[in-house]
Order: structure tokens, then sequence, then C-alpha cells
């Protein structure tokens, strides 16, 4: 059997061509649509401090996963801390539930926030093949990751219990 490989991108490449296909049509409609598609019940400084708001959290979270993502590969390391300590794909949750919403309510449309969400259900498919190469190369690292840090949305994550503390040294040759 021949073992696959995975570049560092993953899939990445066809994630991002599923984006820009599934985002031809928003911008149709935001151009030539009809005015149901538009955000007007919301003020435009509200709109503009939103989507300024979740664009820039998603860069924020986009970069350094980036960067992550380069220099754990290039090392060939399994990262999980940083970005990658709040969900197991930051790259593609930036871009999915962060930027894109973000960008559509700075163009005045709804439509993206749907997007972003169908984006974000989308990558549960797309990111299996990632995963299983992941288990493959890290084993057992990789599982109790997993077991930690979700996917993509990092909601558990925003709930997740903190680590227990160790427990304490006992003296030596006696009852604590």
């Amino acid at each position: 059997m021949v073992e696959r490989t995975m570049t560092r991108w993953g899939v990445g490449p066809w994630f991002l061509a599923w984006s820009l296909v599934a985002s031809i049509p928003l911008l149709c409609f935001r151009v030539w649509g009809p005015a149901w598609t538009r955000l007007d019940l919301v003020p435009g400084v509200w709109r503009t401090v939103v989507g300024a708001l979740l664009v820039s959290a998603g860069l924020l979270l986009w970069v350094p996963a980036l960067v992550q993502l380069h220099t754990g590969f290039t090392d060939g390391r399994l990262v999980t801390g940083g970005a990658y300590g709040i969900c197991r794909h930051p790259i593609y949750a930036a871009w999915a539930v962060l930027i894109v919403p973000g960008v559509g309510v700075l163009a005045n449309t709804w439509l993206s926030i749907v997007l972003g969400a169908a984006m974000a259900a989308m990558l549960r498919a797309l990111v299996r093949d990632e995963e299983q190469w992941l288990a493959r190369r890290f084993g057992p690292s990789h599982s109790a990751y997993c077991a930690l840090v979700p996917a993509v949305l990092p909601i558990g994550w925003l709930r997740r219990a903190p680590e227990p503390e160790p427990p304490a040294a006992r003296p030596p040759g006696g009852s604590p």
C-alpha cells in the first residue's frame, strides 16, 4: 500500500477554491440582489465596527496559525499550542467563522454569515483526510490532542475545564 503524504497546506487549496466559487453568487447578490439580502436594519457604523472586529479577530487567529503551521511542519512536530490550542484547524476556522462573515458584514450582506456557517460545516468533511494523516503520523499524541481540542469551532474550548493540578508529592516514608 502506498502511504499518502500531506503537504503543509493540507486540504487548504481545495477549501480556498470552494470558498472562491461559493463567493461568486454572494457577490452577485450583493451587487444585483434584492434588498432583503442587505443588513440595512443595522446602522452603518455598527456594521463597520462588527465587521472590522470579526476580520481583525480572524487575522489575529489566522496569521499566528500560519506561522505555527510552517514551523511545526518544517520541524516535523505536531503543533498543539497557541492558535492550535484553541481549535485543531485554526486557519480554516478563522477564515470560515470570522473573516468571511466579517467581510460580509462590511459589505452589508448577511449572506456571508450563512456562507461562513456552510464553510464551517463543510470543513468537518474536508478535514477528515488531514485528521487521518495526522493520526498515522503522530499516533497517540494526536489522539490525546483530539480529545482535548475541538476541530473547527472553539466552542468546547471556551467551556473546557482547566487541567487538573498534579497530586502533591508525598514526603518520603510517611503519610501526607
